[in-house]
C-alpha cells in the first residue's frame, strides 16, 4: 500500500474517532467542555441544536470587520464576523481538523446577523461556498464552507418564516475547484495570488443561473483576499449583478499596513453599517 493511501486511511480513521467522541460528549459545550448546550426554537416546534453553551457563544459577538476588494474596477464588499484569533480561530480549527461540523449552526447564527445588518432585506441572493478540491474534501470528509452554507440557509428560512424580514438566500454550490492548489496559510501575498489563479470554474450549465444574480461568496477566513478575488472575478465575468463576500473571520496581522500600501485589487476602506444598499 502506498504512503499516500496510508495517509488517506489515517485521516479518515482520525475523523471517525473524533466524530464518535463528539457524539458521546454532545450535551456539553465543545469549547469549554463544562457548560450545557441549548437549542434555538422557531415557532414553538422547530428546534435547532447548539454545540456551544451560552457563555461561549457570547464570545462570538465581536466587532464586525468590513471593507471591500476591487474586482474588475468594481467594489466587492466583504463582511467578517470577527478576527481570526481566540475563539474564532479555535472553532474554525475544530470544524476543519477535528470533525466538529455541527458547530456550523452556532457560527451560522453569527453570519446571519451580518446578513440582517448589511444586506437589503428586499433582495434575493444565491449563496455560493468556496469549494474544496475533490481530493482534499475526501480526506476531510466534508467541505466546511458547504456545511456552513447549508446551516445558514436553513436558519435564514426559519428566521424569515417566524422572526421577521431578512434578505432571502438560496444555497447554490455552483463553483468547482479546478486546480488542486496547496494550502494558502503558508504562502506570501504574491504566492497566494499566483496559487489561486484560474483555480475555480463554474459547473456545467449554470451560466444562466449566475447571469443577473446577486451572490454571496462564503468562506471561513479572509486573509489576503486572493481566493475571494479570484472567485468573484469569475462570477462577475459570468454576468453576476453583484458579489458580496461573507466570512467567519479575518486575519488581522496579514492586513496590517494594507491601507498605506494597497495591493492592486484590494483595500481596507471601511463600510459603515447600512452603507451597502445594493
Amino acid at each position: 500500500m502506498s504512503t499516500k493511501s496510508l495517509k488517506v486511511i489515517h485521516s479518515l480513521c482520525r475523523s471517525l474517532a473524533i466524530r464518535i467522541l463528539s457524539e458521546l460528549t454532545r450535551s456539553k459545550c465543545c469549547l469549554c467542555r463544562r457548560g450545557d448546550v441549548v437549542a434555538t426554537t422557531f415557532g414553538g416546534s422547530i428546534s435547532l441544536p447548539h454545540r456551544l453553551c451560552p457563555a461561549c457563544f457570547n464570545k462570538l459577538r465581536q466587532p464586525i470587520l468590513t471593507g471591500y476588494l476591487l474586482v474588475q474596477e468594481k467594489p466587492v464588499p466583504f463582511f467578517c464576523a470577527g478576527a481570526y484569533e481566540g475563539v474564532f480561530q479555535s472553532l474554525i480549527h475544530k470544524i476543519k481538523y477535528q470533525g466538529e461540523a455541527a458547530l456550523c449552526f452556532d457560527l451560522a447564527i453569527v453570519l446571519h446577523g451580518l446578513i440582517a445588518a448589511f444586506l437589503n432585506p428586499e433582495n434575493n441572493y444565491l449563496l455560493l461556498p468556496i469549494p474544496l478540491h475533490n481530493r482534499r474534501q475526501k480526506e476531510r470528509g466534508y467541505n466546511q464552507c458547504e456545511v456552513l452554507a447549508r446551516a445558514l440557509c436553513r436558519l435564514n428560512k426559519e428566521h424569515r418564516r417566524f422572526k421577521g424580514k431578512a434578505a432571502a438566500i438560496t444555497f447554490k454550490p455552483l463553483l468547482l475547484r479546478a486546480k488542486d492548489t496547496p494550502p494558502q496559510h503558508s504562502l506570501t501575498r504574491q504566492e497566494r495570488i499566483a496559487n489561486v489563479e484560474s483555480a475555480f470554474a463554474l459547473k456545467k450549465g449554470c451560466a444562466s443561473t449566475i447571469a443577473g444574480s446577486r451572490i454571496i461568496l462564503l468562506d471561513d477566513v479572509l486573509t489576503s483576499g486572493a481566493t475571494a478575488h479570484e472567485a468573484a472575478q469569475l462570477l462577475l465575468s459570468a454576468g453576476a449583478r453583484e458579489v458580496v463576500v461573507l466570512t467567519l473571520a479575518r486575519t488581522i496581522k496579514k492586513w496590517q499596513g494594507l491601507k498605506a500600501r494597497p495591493a492592486p485589487f484590494e483595500t481596507s476602506a471601511p463600510l459603515g453599517k447600512g452603507a451597502h444598499q445594493p
